[in-house]
């Protein structure tokens, strides 16, 4: 209708020019009546229709058609899914099933495969039936070589005992001179040095094992080590097994030495253990039944002084200087005198001393007196002769008795 209007309205502007030529009027010619009511209606009737269409295909419209058809659809797909979940899980399964025994191929793989469990498990296979033989070669062959090195210390010691044995026999040569005052012995033997500082420091005593706690596991050790008779080879071993059992657990997934500090290494502590670095051959002079350790500075220079004077067999000249210090007169009247003498007889004895007992007591062939000059420039003369020489023997009581008076009183002095 619209259109119609549009086109008639088009028709009249055009015509208008040509009518007013012709003198004719419009409205004589041309009349047109359009009636719009019935197609008003019609149109808003349709667009009712239209609205209400368009309201029942919203799915957001509640009780709309689109609604309850998506309503049916999600039921329609409920059912659905719950007529088809054990399919579904069954082709769930077939996929999983198909994914594990790719992945179990790859795990699994072969004996030729490296790093796949039948690889491994071959090589368990083998390590479980070769282990056994092996270790025990191994252990045959680590307990040759402790024997080794444990002889060859008994050997050094041999050699120890066959050189000491001279001395020794010299040592009791000379003690018949001096025995009334001192016994002098001397021995060999294997000892342990320092093994419980250094095996403590390698091992965790928080961790459990033979020697947990600082002090429990020390008196553990220590009654080991006391039990042990390191001269003889089977008892060091089997001191060094017990030692090494001590630190060791039985579950062989876990670190083979259970107590050992992690950054220790374990072939180092193996080397350590029954290489035998710890044990020395030890010679030890006594006196008295004395070690020489627990003598006092005296004792201990007069002993040592004492051993080298009957020991050593050198002819060379011999200096000593003043080996009388530290000392008492009767301790070198009675034992550094008749050593000296023996010395004597093989070597010359040069003693520089200002003790009366080694200067005249031992019999000295020649005495060398020394004295300083303090006016201007300072000078040291020397005297020599016999003691026999009256200079001689007058320098003699002036130096080492404290002059005659002195030496007269105390002769006064003493009973007979």
């Amino acid at each position: 209708m619209g259109n119609l209007r549009r086109t008639v309205d088009a028709f009249l502007r055009e015509s208008v020019a040509d009518l007013e030529l012709l003198g004719i009027a419009q409205d004589s010619v041309i009349g047109i009546r359009l009636e719009t009511a019935p197609l008003d209606t019609y149109i808003q009737q349709n667009e009712v229709r239209r609205s209400l269409i368009k309201s029942s295909r919203d799915p957001q419209v509640p009780e709309s058609l689109e609604n309850k058809r998506q309503l049916l659809l999600r039921h329609i797909e409920s059912i659905q899914m719950e007529l088809s979940a054990p399919e579904r899980k069954r082709q769930e399964s077939i996929k999983a099933l198909q994914t594990w025994t790719k992945a179990r191929v790859g795990i699994v793989g072969t004996v030729e495969q490296p790093t796949t469990l039948a690889y491994l498990e071959g090589e368990q296979k083998a390590l479980d039936e070769s282990l056994p033989s092996r270790r025990k070669a191994l252990r045959r062959a680590r307990n040759r070589k402790f024997w080794e090195i444990h002889a060859t210390k008994r050997t050094l010691l041999a050699s120890y005992r066959q050189y000491f044995g001279d001395a020794q026999q010299a040592l009791e040569v000379g003690s018949r001179a001096i025995r009334d005052s001192v016994s002098v012995r001397f021995g060999v033997a294997i000892a342990e040095t320092g093994f419980a500082r250094t095996f403590l420091q390698k091992i965790n005593q928080r961790k459990a094992g033979a020697y947990t706690g600082a002090d429990d596991g020390k008196r553990v050790l220590e009654r080991q080590l006391l039990a042990t008779d390191w001269d003889n080879p089977a008892s060091v071993l089997r001191f060094a097994r017990n030692v090494v059992r001590g630190v060791k657990i039985s579950s062989k997934w876990s670190r083979p030495i259970a107590q050992l500090k992690s950054e220790e290494d374990p072939v180092s502590f193996y080397y350590y253990i029954f290489g035998l670095e710890y044990l020395e051959p030890m010679y030890q002079l006594t006196a008295n039944d004395k070690r020489i350790d627990q003598l006092s500075p005296g004792e201990r220079g007069h002993l040592l002084l004492i051993f080298y004077l009957l020991v050593d067999r050198d002819d060379i000249p011999l200096v000593i200087d003043q080996p009388e210090e530290n000392l008492d007169n009767h301790t070198v009247f009675k034992t550094l005198v008749p050593c000296i003498k023996i010395a004597k007889r093989r070597r010359q004895v040069i003693i520089v001393t200002h003790n009366p007992n080694l200067a005249v007591a031992c019999d000295a062939e020649q005495i060398i007196a020394a004295e300083m000059t303090k006016q201007g420039a300072c000078h040291v003369l020397y005297v020599s002769g016999s003691i026999e020489e009256r200079g001689i023997n007058k320098r003699l009581v002036d130096v080492l008795e404290g002059t005659r008076p002195a030496f007269d009183k105390r002769d006064a002095s003493y009973l007979e």
